[in-house]
């Protein structure tokens, strides 16, 4: 039997954070459909991003993704409104510099609220209201859809590390044998 342990070695079993993300983001595409978005691409990725190996770790990182989300969300709008009222924003280099200015004050406050570790969110986001939303007149729908798939991401990844921990599986599978 060497093939059989030699096929094992190149494919190792896959660990529950591996089981328990693929399990969160099936339930963020079935809570997407539920919900007629039809677009869990932010959903999806917050799940990934959040599902760590245990809930304080995922827990740590869910805490900075909302508040980066909101953070981006809301300097996102700011900025677009800015570059709808603001003379000469149709400029590209203007409209540019402005875009790039305000990731200064929107890092700087993360850190006076030493949330420094929400940092990249907050840029990520950011920067996908501003860039895919510029002349979109609905900013303010775009930025609250973008923070309600985020929310639902991480609770996914949340609930599904929570229900999937080694202590509630091993209580699952006890109960059951002793039936």
């Amino acid at each position: 039997m060497p093939y059989k342990d030699d096929i094992n070695k190149l494919l190792p079993k896959p660990g529950m954070r591996i089981i328990k993300t693929a399990i969160a983001v099936f339930l963020c595409f079935c809570i997407d459909a539920l919900r007629g978005v039809n677009q869990p691409i932010y959903s999806v990725i917050s799940a990934i991003i959040c599902m760590q190996k245990d809930i304080d770790n995922s827990w740590i990182v869910s805490k900075n993704r909302i508040i980066g989300t909101f953070a981006g969300g809301i300097f996102g709008v700011i900025t677009l409104y800015a570059v709808n009222i603001i003379p000469y924003m149709d400029i590209d280099i203007l409209r540019f510099a402005l875009i790039s200015a305000m990731i200064v004050p929107m890092l700087l406050i993360l850190k006076l609220m030493n949330r420094a570790g929400a940092a990249s969110v907050t840029g990520v986001v950011y920067s996908s209201i501003v860039i895919l939303h510029v002349g979109s007149d609905q900013v303010m729908y775009y930025a609250l859809t973008r923070m309600m798939d985020t929310i639902v991401g991480i609770m996914v990844s949340l609930f599904v590390n929570v229900m999937f921990t080694r202590k509630v599986i091993d209580a699952f599978v006890n109960e059951n044998n002793e039936e």
